[in-house]
């Protein structure tokens, strides 16, 4: 069983099927009297593609975090995240059919490549079908090539160094703000969006208390996070 959230938001139908696909980067190069090797690189971006149902009438086997949304609000959602040109958060949760516990999730920052909105009546009745392409987002940082003339008319280069930021007074803690979610506040204080599950088991009980008393049985691992939490930020951020 499925939980697809995209930004803040989830997908009332969990998908039927659903691809990850991690792009090779490694090349084969032919040696001279030495056959063809392999050269191992860093594994390119991850895509993810799937379809979705977006129904315009309240079913049985659909999931909403508050109340019936009809599928007008989800391909608006949609519209606001293509043109906002920003990363989302993408998070897959994974549950065993008849536990009501968690056996894996996926968590990634991605940007909305495209969708396709299908709308067939005698398939889909007055509900629309969107199919969806995701690509997994990477941050990065220009970097400044400085050229100096040397004395004997010739030119050196180098490549500026970033700002030694060693001296600087790190927080203690943090107070969530609205629009604030682990992977971001993560990768600000630690470094690295991937390291929300340490900044969530740092803080599990503060977390999950703030969580039941906005009216949810658990934060779903820190998805959920609320204005007004103060969060305990590992040594070492």
């Amino acid at each position: 069983m499925y939980q697809l959230y995209l930004s803040s938001f989830l997908f009332p139908v969990a998908p039927e099927k659903l691809t990850l696909k991690i792009d090779n980067r490694n090349e084969t190069v032919e040696l001279i009297g030495d056959g063809v090797v392999s050269i191992l690189k860093q594994p390119g971006l991850t895509k993810v593609t799937f379809s979705t149902l977006l129904p315009n009438v309240r079913y049985p086997f659909a999931a909403y975090e508050s109340d019936f949304q009809p599928a007008s609000w989800y391909l608006t959602a949609l519209e606001q995240i293509k043109l906002s040109a920003k990363p989302v958060a993408f998070r897959l949760l994974r549950t065993a059919s008849g536990l009501s516990w968690q056996t894996s999730d996926t968590t990634l920052r991605v940007s909305l490549e495209e969708y396709t909105i299908n709308e067939d009546a005698a398939q889909y009745g007055g509900d629309v079908m969107v199919d969806v392409t995701l690509l997994q987002y990477r941050a990065w940082a220009t970097k400044t090539l400085e050229i100096t003339k040397t004395a004997s008319g010739g030119a050196s280069a180098a490549i500026t160094t970033p700002r030694d930021t060693s001296g600087r007074e790190t927080p203690q803690s943090y107070t969530v703000q609205a629009g604030d979610n682990l992977w971001n506040l993560a990768k600000k204080y630690l470094g690295d969006g991937s390291k929300s599950d340490q900044l969530y088991e740092s803080n599990r009980e503060t977390i999950e208390q703030a969580a039941r008393q906005n009216d949810r049985a658990s934060s779903s691992n820190g998805w959920w996070i609320y204005p007004g939490t103060v969060l305990k930020l590992p040594e070492g951020s």
